[in-house]
Formats: structure tokens, sequence, C-alpha cells
């Protein structure tokens, strides 16, 4: 990825654990049981995102904070002051920040940087509203999540993000003006324009689906580095300083690479190649019985999607059926094409979403 394209798309990112919110045994990460301010938070996801991805050492000048998040130098300067004054972290050097407590970095929150330095309608958004979006960006680009749209409301805001519900309801306002967010009423499964007043109806918050596009770009280039060390740091690196000595993985740890893709498994597809798919698309463009298959998984496909609309997003008899039938025929084209000549180690490890793929197109 060249530098022109890499700030186009603006890849950046920190990663939020839930301590930082002064939950879940983060009493540390509070002032005066408190939680911390929401720059305050960005700036310590910051440092520690650093830290984890470039290594102990590693330096996080003012400019830094302020290309990454929009700070001013003052707000920098407080906040870095009262995370080390307070022993959340460590001053180690010059521009040099050390945590000093272990925080769990595969659970967080990812916040994307361009949420903070991009404009939504006119205006940027506040640190408490990029906090809260990020979470319901987490929420929508998990694959394996168990409902299909993420029930909020002021109090379930309040509590997630551990603030004031008055505060909550002036983020939720925020992110409705800023189109960054669409709000509707779920009744029986079902959702309609409105607001939730009660347990039968509740609020559902939906992303701006250009905003899920960006992220989805972002994690795609993210997936597709040559190098994931190496790589990562230049995504980091805004200056001419001299990149530091990667730290070395402590034995029987997983590396700051290997936590972030466990939280984009649904990115896993993007990665195989598109000249295995065209290859095979090729090889059996004719093959009538090849067709055949593809036909009867894009009726079914449809039908699936059909019943699911009309349900809104429930499960049922019919959609269970329907799953059933889809991974049957998955499983039916897997071993026409290995018993026809393909072999099984040009085929990813995620085969079903390589199928889907193919017979999508």
């Amino acid at each position: 990825m060249t530098r022109a394209t890499e700030i186009q798309l603006n890849n950046h990112f920190s990663v939020v654990p839930s301590e930082f919110f002064g939950k879940d045994g983060g009493a540390r990460f509070t002032h005066c049981g408190k939680r911390f301010s929401a720059t305050k938070i960005l700036s310590a996801a910051l440092l520690s995102t650093r830290q984890n991805v470039l290594g102990g050492g590693c330096k996080t000048s003012y400019t830094d904070f302020e290309k990454e998040l929009r700070f001013a130098r003052s707000t920098t300067a407080r906040n870095v002051a009262e995370l080390t004054h307070g022993g959340a972290f460590k001053r180690d050097g010059q521009s040099k920040y050390a945590a000093a407590y272990s925080v769990d970095i595969k659970h967080g929150v990812p916040v994307y940087h361009f949420l903070r330095t991009e404009e939504f309608n006119g205006k940027r958004l506040s640190g408490n509203a990029v906090l809260y979006l990020s979470v319901l960006i987490r929420f929508y680009m998990n694959s394996e999540r168990g409902q299909k749209y993420f029930i909020g409301g002021e109090k379930r805001a309040a509590k997630t993000l551990n603030v004031p519900q008055s505060t909550a309801h002036g983020i939720i306002d925020e992110l409705l003006r800023s189109d960054c967010i669409l709000r509707f009423v779920m009744h029986d499964g079902k959702i309609s324009e409105g607001k939730g007043i009660n347990a039968d109806y509740l609020t559902v918050y939906v992303v701006n689906d250009k905003i899920l596009k960006t992220v989805k770009s972002i994690r795609k280039a993210i997936n597709k580095q040559k190098s994931d060390k190496e790589e990562f740091k230049k995504l980091f690196m805004l200056s001419a300083q001299a990149e530091p000595k990667p730290a070395k993985p402590k034995k029987g740890k997983r590396s700051i690479i290997a936590q972030w893709q466990s939280v984009m498994e649904e990115m896993q597809a993007e990665e195989l190649t598109q000249d295995s798919k065209e290859n095979i698309s090729k090889t059996f463009a004719c093959d009538f019985a090849f067709n055949q298959l593809k036909r009867d998984y894009v009726t079914t496909y449809n039908k699936y999607f059909a019943a699911l609309r009309q349900s809104g997003g429930a499960a049922s008899i019919e959609t269970q059926e329907m799953e059933q039938r889809l991974d049957c025929i998955l499983t039916d084209v897997l071993n026409y094409l290995l018993s026809h000549n393909i072999r099984r180690e040009e085929l990813p490890d995620n085969w079903k979403q390589f199928m889907r793929d193919l017979l999508n197109t």
C-alpha cells in the first residue's frame, strides 16, 4: 500500500479495553469514583495500542495525538499528565510511555481514527460519540452475533459507556444529527420508524452503511499487508523517526496481530485470491452439474432472505430448513470440485465462505 493510499483510506485504529470505561475491574481507570473523560480514554487507547503494535520504547509525540485524534496540544498535555500522574501509564523518557497495567486488548472496542478526524454532516464527532459509535460498529461487524439488530436506548447507552443518562441522551442525539446512526423501533421482531418506549417496543440503532463499508475496507487493507509486524508499524509511523526494534513476543502469548485478527474472522474470506475463484469459474463455466448446483444455491439463497425479511430477521422453522439446505449444497459443491481434479490445498480453510462467493458470482 502506498503512502498516498494509506492517508486516503485512514486505516489507523486504537483498541479501547472495557477497563478504560472504569468497568469490569477497571477501578484504577477512574478518578474520584468517576470514569475518565472521553478524550482521556482515547488517549490511553492510543498509547496502549501503539505500545502493543510498535513494541516497548516507541515514541508518541503530541503531533501523533493531533494527527490521529485531532486533539489540541493543551488537551493532550492534560490527558497525558493525568494518565502518568494517576499511575495508569509510566513515562520512560521523552515521548515514551508504557502501560502500568495489562489490559484485555483481544476483547476491546476497535476505534477507527477516521471517526475523529473526518467530519460527519459538517461536524467532527465528540469523543463520547466516537466511543459509542465504535461499540455499534463492533456489533455489526461481528458475523457471529446472536441478534441481527443492536438494541439501544439511553439507559443502555449510559450503562455501556458508564456515563449519566443525561450524557447518553446528548451522545445519541449527536450521532442521529450527524447521520452516523439511524433509530428504529422493534416490536415482535420487526422494525419500523420510531423510538422504543418499553420492553415490548425496543429502540434499535443501525450504523450508516457508508461507515460500515469504510470500516470493512480498512479491515481488508490491514489483513492484506505483506508482513504483519512490519506493515502494522507503517500504519502508525507518521514522522521520519527511526522505527524502534520490534518487541520480542512473550512465549505463550498471542501477538497483537493474532489478537486483532480474532475479532475480524468474518474478513478472512476476503484474503482469498481472486485468481483461484476465477480459475474455477472458468474451468466449470460449461459444466452442467456445477451450474445446476449453482442455480439451486442461488434460488435457495433468495428464498432464505425473503423468509428472513418476512420474519423481521427472527429465525423460523422455514429459515432453519433453508440454512441446512444451503449447507448441503456447499458440501455437494466441495465434493464435486474435489472429484474433478481440484486439490484440497487449493481451497482455503474457510471453504464454505469461498464456495458462497464462488456460487454468488
